[in-house]
């Protein structure tokens, strides 16, 4: 079985880069199926049935028992078995007792013509965070010489069987132990308890242990207590607008110009510089982290607009904050005073 694990170890490293079902079965047909002893002129890809709803089975393995492979791309497990439902109701039209059902990282080998749900049919149920686990499954249910043999479907016949008696004693256990334990059943337990040296112990003890014991801890949270963020500026900053305001108009020195959007008020600031001032380059020296603001050619900026009868290249792309940020480094780059540029906005 050492070459099974190694293939799978293998699928397993390479299923964190998988982005579709065919890349799954491509990896699975050249890694783990040649390990369980299948070559390449076994293997029949994208079969339909001849009869029958319209059901398309990737990968088909032939010999004397027939077995089939199914690769989804949903991680889900849920919606992996609700994927199942269309193509289990076709059980009759695929020639196979052998069905093997993944995402990549949930690994369902089932019996298609079993009865009962979709949930009874499944014989094995492994996830690929245990690939010794899943080797062993696959070597039992897979292997081309255990298919052929017919003892790969005895296999799977007798899991289906298990897991379905497992299903049904698990609910009355919990009855008879826990929901109405019975008097003869807890003093059973009390006397074995005394075989052992623990003895003076009362039936309703035994009962208490019993539900603590098969009862599954709850889930706790733990909350933390979240420090207190720091204040934005515009709560420190009363002359910073807030994120929702609108601007209405702006004052620079003696002049007023209605605005209606922030975009418009860098744009009539950088306007009104420009008939007064020569933009020498130097204006370039005012720029953020990674833009310049204001340039003699567009390049770099995301939404550029022209001033300046066309000489200069201004980016608009900022937020209500950085426009007023921006105009008034811009007037202060000049000389003007801080309070020379006026803005006016409504919240």
């Amino acid at each position: 079985m050492g070459a099974v694990f190694d293939a799978v170890r293998d699928f397993a490293a390479r299923i964190k880069d998988c982005q579709n079902a065919a890349t799954l079965q491509y990896w699975f047909s050249n890694t783990v199926l040649p390990a369980l002893g299948w070559q390449t002129f076994d293997m029949l890809f994208d079969y339909r049935p001849e009869r029958g709803p319209s059901v398309k089975i990737p990968l088909l393995l032939k010999t004397h028992a027939d077995c089939a492979a199914l690769f989804f791309r949903d991680p889900a497990k849920s919606l992996l078995c609700s994927q199942l439902e269309r193509l289990i109701r076709a059980a009759d039209y695929i020639p196979t007792r052998i069905l093997l059902a993944t995402n990549g990282f949930q690994w369902l080998v089932l019996d298609p013509a079993a009865e009962g749900t979709t949930q009874q049919k499944i014989a094995y149920d492994v996830p690929i965070s245990n690939p010794l686990r899943l080797a062993e499954v696959l070597q039992q249910t897979l292997s081309k010489e255990r298919v052929a043999s017919g003892e790969a479907t005895r296999n799977i016949i007798s899991a289906i069987k298990r897991r379905n008696r497992q299903n049904r004693l698990l609910p009355a256990l919990r009855k008879i132990l826990l929901e109405q334990p019975d008097t003869e059943v807890l003093r059973s337990i009390a006397d074995a308890l005394a075989e052992v040296g623990v003895s003076d112990v009362e039936e309703d003890e035994v009962a208490a242990a019993l539900k603590q014991l098969l009862t599954p801890p709850s889930k706790t949270v733990r909350r933390t207590t979240r420090p207190d963020r720091p204040p934005r500026r515009q709560e420190t900053d009363p002359t910073l607008p807030p994120y929702y305001a609108r601007p209405t108009q702006i004052r620079i020195g003696d002049e007023v110009f209605r605005v209606r959007s922030w975009k418009d008020v860098l744009v009539n600031v950088v306007e009104w510089l420009g008939r007064r001032h020569d933009l020498t380059e130097a204006a370039e020296q005012i720029r953020g982290k990674t833009r310049r603001y204001l340039a003699k050619r567009p390049d770099g900026m995301r939404y550029p607009r022209s001033v300046v009868d066309g000489q200069w290249f201004l980016e608009t792309n900022f937020s209500c904050r950085s426009v007023v940020e921006i105009s008034r480094r811009l007037m202060q780059f000049f000389g003007y005073a801080p309070d020379f540029l006026a803005i006016e906005w409504q919240s």
